[in-house]
């Protein structure tokens, strides 16, 4: 909560959150609690001594959040479908900030296969204004991917390879990794790598 209730952007929840429950819990830990979630941070104050807005940038400890994510993608998986997941489940955090291209890229692909394939998939949640999350078709290989979506506008993309699904192979992507230009086309956009 963190790490993303206080993102700018958000809604108006999230900065109820943010200005509440994760102060207090700052201030209860002499705010220790920021050294454990961000690796390097800054203090920046925008306005004057009045009227100010406080904002806090800096480099989350993106290992801790992978690990909070996985663990909150099995419970979302045994909630959905009252089974625990067999298999390798991989996080990726969408509303991490990257200036490098290829990770922009990829980041912008995923977005848009994502809105894509959930188009007309149901928003699970009792309170979609704070959480709601979505799940695709399985592939032809036996993936799926799972959307958690946090303040209407925090992305985390879970993609679910059951034990028994085949990993897939994709020329695009082997070439992307091998360092060579490679131009992938969805729909009508197109996303360059390299």
């Amino acid at each position: 909560m963190v790490s993303i209730a206080g993102i700018l952007g958000n809604n108006s929840i999230g900065y109820q959150h943010y200005n509440g429950k994760i102060q207090r819990a700052l201030k209860r830990t002499s705010y220790k609690l920021l050294e454990k979630v961000f690796l390097r941070k800054e203090l920046i104050r925008i306005g004057d001594e009045n009227q100010f807005l406080e904002l806090l940038w800096g480099t989350p400890d993106h290992e801790r959040l992978i690990s909070c994510f996985r663990h909150i993608a099995h419970g979302i998986h045994r909630h959905h479908f009252s089974k625990n997941f067999s298999g390798i489940i991989k996080p990726y955090l969408g509303f991490l900030y990257t200036n490098e291209p290829n990770p922009k890229a990829f980041k912008a692909f995923l977005k848009e296969k994502a809105r894509i394939e959930l188009a007309d998939k149901p928003k699970y949640g009792d309170n979609p204004k704070v959480f709601y999350y979505q799940f695709t078709d399985a592939d032809e290989f036996g993936l799926y991917l799972g959307r958690l979506c946090f303040y209407q506008n925090v992305d985390v993309y879970i993609s679910y390879q059951p034990t028994e699904a085949k990993t897939p192979y994709y020329l695009g992507f082997e070439l992307m990794n091998s360092g060579i230009k490679t131009i992938i086309k969805l729909g009508d956009k197109e996303f360059e790598f390299n």
